[in-house]
Order: structure tokens, then C-alpha cells, then sequence
């Protein structure tokens, strides 16, 4: 029963339209992790340079570098429930303030599953820039988290397909 509520809720929550604001938030959140997810899977090519001061991550390639992949996006959603949780908007009731914070232990166990399952090849710890969340607005909050999670179910399915090991999939699943 009580899934059933907090699935009701998070339904209704996300099926609310976007607003052009919303909405452009959403398209740059999306785009900036397909580019990415591209980066991160395309072929080297050794005539280009890396930029040196700390704005890339070289996630890897193949098994590794997708499995970054998901391991980045993790580190993403797990930085943002956690600093939902730690500073609740206002007017929060407290369904939704059970509903994050079991969304942020989730996300919090995915990411410690990768960086484990990863071990010396896991990338090392991300720290997002969440500047253009208003964590004190609802709208803004639950916006941001239906462009993460839109975003990372679209990763997971466009990424996922081209994992090679199958030892690399069986590692690769979520209790949830």
C-alpha cells in the first residue's frame, strides 16, 4: 500500500507539464550528458588533446568506460537527493520527505555498488555543480530530479546495449 502511494505521488509529480524555463533546464541536463555518454564511447582518435585543468573525465572505454558511465551518473543523483534531503524546501510534506530521502538511499547504493564493482578502475569522485537549482523551490527540485532520472533511464538504455562481457552484465544490476 504504501508503494502504491508513493508511486501515485510520483506519478502525478512528474506527469505535470514542463515550463519553458523547466523545460530548457531539462534539454541542457539531458544534452550535456549525451554528450557525455557519447564522449565516452566513441573511438580515440589521436590527433585531438585532452583538456588538462579538470573539466574531463576519462571514464574509459568499452566495459569500463560505460560502466563509468553509469558510475558518473550515480555520483550525479546520489550529490543531488543527498543535498534534497539535507536541506528540505519549504512546505515539504512529510510523504515527500519520506519518498527522497528512500530515493537518495538508492542512488546512494548504486553509486557505492560502481565505485566497488569498479575497484582501481572507477573513476575517481565527481563534484556536480547543481548552481541552477533552486533546492528551496519544490517545482525546482522535483524538475531537476525528472531531468535526472529521465536522463539516466535513457542512458542506461541507450548505453546498455553495448556491453560485451556478459560477466560485466551479471555484475551490473540494482536491488530495489
Amino acid at each position: 500500500m504504501k508503494d502504491n502511494k508513493h508511486q501515485n505521488f510520483l506519478q502525478e509529480a512528474f506527469k505535470a507539464p514542463l515550463q519553458r524555463k523547466q523545460f530548457l533546464k531539462f534539454t541542457a541536463l539531458s544534452g550535456t550528458t549525451l554528450v557525455l555518454g557519447l564522449g565516452a564511447c566513441t573511438k580515440s582518435n589521436n590527433n585531438t588533446t585532452t583538456p588538462t585543468d579538470g573539466t574531463v573525465t576519462d571514464v574509459g572505454s568499452g566495459d569500463t568506460g560505460i560502466l563509468n558511465f553509469a558510475y558518473a551518473l550515480e555520483q550525479l543523483e546520489a550529490a543531488f537527493y543527498s543535498q534534497v534531503v539535507a536541506n528540505f524546501y519549504s512546505g515539504i510534506t512529510d510523504m515527500e520527505k519520506q519518498l527522497l530521502t528512500d530515493i537518495m538511499a538508492h542512488e546512494v547504493t548504486h553509486r557505492d555498488f560502481f565505485k566497488k564493482a569498479l575497484g582501481s578502475a572507477a573513476i575517481k569522485d565527481l563534484t556536480p555543480d547543481f548552481s541552477s537549482v533552486n533546492f528551496t523551490d519544490r517545482a525546482s527540485v522535483l524538475n531537476t530530479a525528472r531531468a535526472l532520472e529521465d536522463t539516466g533511464v535513457s542512458a542506461y538504455n541507450g548505453l546498455g546495449k553495448y556491453i560485451q562481457s556478459s560477466y560485466s552484465v551479471n555484475r551490473c544490476y540494482f536491488i530495489w
